[in-house]
């Protein structure tokens, strides 16, 4: 619109300049006339005036949209529920199955984003959550679960009824000797039994998160053993990025629907997540082996100073950021200084992080603990240092993972909670907190 307005008033100074003098005399401008041009000074400067009256009200700041929504929720008796807000300080929400269960308060935004641990035990079911803005004014609602549904609360109403079995059972025709690497057969997470109940989630106790990596026994495969590799979610309504896996498209809600001899409207409306496993080398070392680091606390120091490091996230590449469903990985530079002392970090981000351990006195770091509610990784440790990972993306339960990065507050129920989960592990309480909500780096200082 500026710059239409800016070729308006040109065309019109130039007939002005060119034309006979409408209104006056019909005689041409004569640049030899000491008073025309003059009057010509002064259309100009009218112009002038005119076109920084326009641009400045072309430039006129627009106000900010507020916008608040919801993004995800956790499953676990005590569910992060997360989110983003624009233009506005706090939100809140409240939760419902029915009655009202839980309110939140007021959640603070920070750089566009907040979350909010729930601090009631909530038992297994579906649940609504209501995203509030100015107190009162309703903006977002979010339905989520808690736990393993009942089959009265699973069931799909107006859907279509599934086949009552698993077609594509890891445990079917032990004569198919499917080659290693490719598709053998599916887990699912079914309503009510509709698909043959539950089977073959990679952790049970984890409805909606999904987990990949997993072993099972696949009669199915040459080799007998059949690894996760992918979680497809069928069932729109209950689909969410923070909960991990991909949402299905049309082609391969047909080929899931294809190999489970059913209809693509049954897919849709019976079946929550599917896990798709691909035959594997039955030669391999066990992963097993590996052990359930969620529940491993392997440090050859008990008598080691512990250290929370926390974040929300890590240092991006310009132009790079997190935002709805898309969460690259951020890093923080751990730099240790002035430790005297065999050292556990525990170290903890909401995002992925790529923890990058530096500084003169790393070697005084001998075991870390990464916690958190996405992937975390780790780097700059000698090989022999044991790194356990409990998060939400791999499988930990809701009391095994935490996100502290607002320090040692004590009305922070987060920090308390990792500070008793750490003494029941070591019989040491964490006594020092660095961080913030965004850093790049990190310094760790402490006299022994």
């Amino acid at each position: 619109m500026f710059y239409k307005n800016i070729v308006g008033v040109l065309m019109l100074a130039l007939l002005v300049l060119s034309a006979p003098n409408v209104g006056r005399a019909s005689t041409q401008y004569d640049f030899n006339n000491i008073a025309q041009i003059e009057e010509i000074i002064r259309l100009l400067e009218s112009l002038r005036a005119y076109l920084a009256k326009l641009q400045g009200s072309e430039t006129e700041s627009s106000p900010i949209a507020k916008t608040a929504s919801i993004t995800g929720a956790t499953n676990g008796e005590n569910p992060i529920i997360s989110g983003q807000a624009n233009g506005y300080s706090t939100v809140g929400f409240s939760i419902g199955n029915g009655d009202k269960v839980y309110g939140s308060g007021d959640i603070a935004v920070v750089n566009g984003y907040w979350s909010h641990k729930v601090a009631t035990d909530l038992e297994d079911g579906k649940y609504q959550v209501d995203l509030y803005v100015d107190t009162s004014r309703l903006v977002d609602s979010f339905d989520f679960v808690v736990g393993e549904l009942s089959d009265e609360d699973s069931t799909s109403e107006g859907s279509v009824p599934g086949p009552k079995k698993n077609h594509f059972s890891c445990n079917r025709d032990s004569d198919l000797n499917i080659d290693d690497g490719e598709l053998a057969c599916y887990g699912l997470w079914d309503f009510g039994g509709e698909f043959g109940d539950d089977e073959n989630m990679c952790q049970n106790s984890s409805y909606q998160k999904a987990i990949t990596g997993c072993k099972i026994s696949a009669p199915v495969c040459d080799s007998g053993k059949a690894v996760a590799s992918r979680v497809i979610s069928t069932y729109k309504p209950w689909y969410s990025s923070a909960n991990g896996g991909s949402p299905a498209t049309d082609s391969q809600v047909a080929t899931i629907a294809k190999n489970l001899k059913t209809s693509k409207d049954a897919v849709r409306s019976q079946l929550i997540q599917v896990w798709e496993y691909k035959c594997t080398d039955g030669d391999e070392e066990d992963e097993e082996d590996e052990k359930d680091e969620h529940s491993i606390w392997s440090y050859p120091n008990t008598a080691a100073d512990i250290v929370v490091v926390g974040v929300y996230e890590g240092g991006y590449a310009d132009g790079v950021g997190h935002s709805f469903r898309n969460h690259p990985q951020g890093e923080v530079e751990v730099d240790v200084q002035a430790i005297t002392a065999d050292t556990i970090l525990i170290l903890n981000a909401y995002e992925p992080v790529h923890w990058k351990i530096t500084g003169v006195n790393a070697q005084y770091v001998k075991g870390v603990l990464m916690t958190g509610y996405y992937d975390q990784k780790i780097s700059g440790l000698d090989s022999d240092v044991p790194v356990i990972e409990q998060t939400y993306a791999n499988g930990a339960e809701s009391d095994e993972y935490f996100i502290v990065y607002n320090g040692q507050d004590e009305e922070d129920d987060e920090f308390s909670e990792l500070v008793d989960y750490v003494e029941g592990k070591t019989g040491l309480s964490p006594y020092l907190f660095f961080g913030g909500y965004a850093e790049d780096r990190i310094v760790v200082s402490l006299k022994g």
